[in-house]
């Protein structure tokens, strides 16, 4: 399948609170653009949300300024792949969490596949796959 034109998204922001709904409709509208239908935009929005809100709340605490949060989302065939990433302390433990622990298990139920490792510079990424409708409806 030939790539149509602006078939990438790339976007770096401060681990900020504005963040989440900054990414959270540049993803949707990425989405949208690819032709997702409204419950795999509205499964890419909640996921960006719970991953960036996650970046948000653990991956920056020893700093007095936020590092970055980056969204990358490209088409892959018939899947959008998203993938979100910081440069913070990683998956580390913290028994300060101020979360809930819900995010990942939000993602889990809405991508059709999460994986989460570490960032080939330093802290966490975050890669997500949504299956898109092949053109007959599907």
């Amino acid at each position: 399948m030939s790539e149509p034109p602006g078939s990438s998204l790339h976007r770096s922001v401060p681990a900020i609170p504005q963040a989440v709904t900054a990414l959270r409709r540049a993803a949707g509208q990425f989405a949208t653009g690819l032709g997702a239908g409204d419950s795999v935009v509205d499964g890419v929005r909640l996921a960006v949300s719970e991953a960036v809100t996650n970046v948000i709340l653990h991956a920056y605490p020893d700093r007095e300024e936020p590092g970055p949060v980056e969204l990358t989302a490209a088409l892959d065939g018939a899947e959008l792949l998203v993938t979100v990433r910081d440069e913070g302390m990683g998956m580390s433990p913290r028994i300060d969490s101020p979360g809930l622990g819900l995010g990942l298990p939000l993602i889990v139920q809405t991508a059709h596949s999460l994986e989460v490792r570490q960032a080939p510079s330093g802290g966490t990424e975050m890669r997500m796959s949504f299956r898109l409708p092949d053109g007959d409806g599907a």
